[in-house]
């Protein structure tokens, strides 16, 4: 089944004239004869005479892509038919569906609570048709900077805007940079979008896709994921690939110089009891291509992350 899974989707991406980004590490299931295996395991086969897991293909960051039409900004489905072929082609080899981003900077571009969904119902009955599930995937984060980011989306101009002229709502390292992929979570309770705070926007734009498209849950749509976080991921931007700041192997950053994370710092402090704690970072941490060894904090024998104050 992953064999076939792989070929169908180099046949898709040829389809679609090589422009199908398929995960293949997804579709690797098994090189094995699957029935053998299942045999071995007591494990039954289904009516269909198959066994494995289900496969989900992740389609092309830019499925979706905002275009300029007669003065007004559209949202469309980058090359739609060589898109419907590879649905296809992909469902004839038994993929069980496709997992695609919905972008915040997409959907909500137009201003806070103008939601556009409609390319989206688009590619979503084009699943439907080809016999396809979908895991939709909540982004509220930027592309372009990180490792495998084939398009830039940033976060809706209007959010952006107000960064401007309040840039302490994105993270922020010693150096005072800021970064723009996502907000900081130091102000995830604060009123500062249009009178919502940012949970208030992510519960917004959650509830607007539910009755916009509950109709296709359980059937087509299968499951939702809400991404959080640089690469939609639950974690702080300390190692910064896409501007060059960072290389692996180094140690990277703190983030914690906006001024909403400095006011959860300081408050942690003092509530342990040592105020001089709520500062910042480590001032023994390195910078960004620092190696472990290179500094007072992260050094593995003796380094301060063992002390008290390391553990807070």
């Amino acid at each position: 089944a992953g064999a076939a899974a792989a070929a169908a989707a180099a046949a898709a991406a040829a389809a679609a004239g090589g422009e199908a980004a398929i995960l293949q590490d997804s579709l690797s299931v098994s090189s094995m004869d699957c029935g053998d295996c299942a045999a071995g395991l007591g494990i039954e086969p289904s009516s269909s005479g198959r066994v494995g897991c289900p496969v989900f293909v992740m389609l092309p960051l830019d499925t979706v892509w905002v275009v300029e039409r007669e003065g007004r900004k559209v949202a469309i489905l980058k090359r739609e038919r060589a898109l419907e072929i590879a649905l296809h082609t992909l469902r004839k080899a038994g993929v069980e569906g496709v997992m695609v981003d919905v972008w915040w900077g997409i959907c909500e571009r137009a201003g806070p609570r103008v939601y556009d969904f409609s390319a989206y119902r688009r590619l979503f009955h084009k699943c439907a048709a080809a016999g396809l599930k979908v895991q939709a995937v909540m982004s509220y984060h930027a592309a372009g900077g990180n490792v495998g980011d084939t398009c830039k989306i940033s976060l809706p101009k209007w959010v952006l805007d107000i960064g401007e002229r309040n840039p302490d709502i994105f993270y922020t390292d010693k150096q005072m940079h800021r970064n723009k992929e996502c907000l900081s979570l130091g102000c995830d309770e604060v009123p500062l979008f249009w009178g919502r705070t940012p949970v208030d926007m992510y519960r917004d734009f959650v509830d607007a896709f539910a009755n916009q498209f509950d109709y296709l849950f359980g059937a087509v749509i299968t499951e939702i994921t809400v991404g959080l976080g640089p690469a939609g991921e639950l974690r702080y931007p300390s190692y910064p690939e896409g501007d060059g700041r960072w290389r692996f192997p180094g140690v990277g950053e703190y983030q914690c110089c906006d001024r909403y994370m400095l006011a959860d710092l300081r408050a942690a402090a003092r509530a342990v009891g040592h105020p001089e704690w709520g500062h910042g970072g480590p001032h023994d941490a390195g910078h960004y291509n620092s190696r472990s060894w290179e500094t007072g904090f992260f050094v593995s024998q003796g380094g301060n992350w063992q002390s008290e104050y390391g553990h807070f």
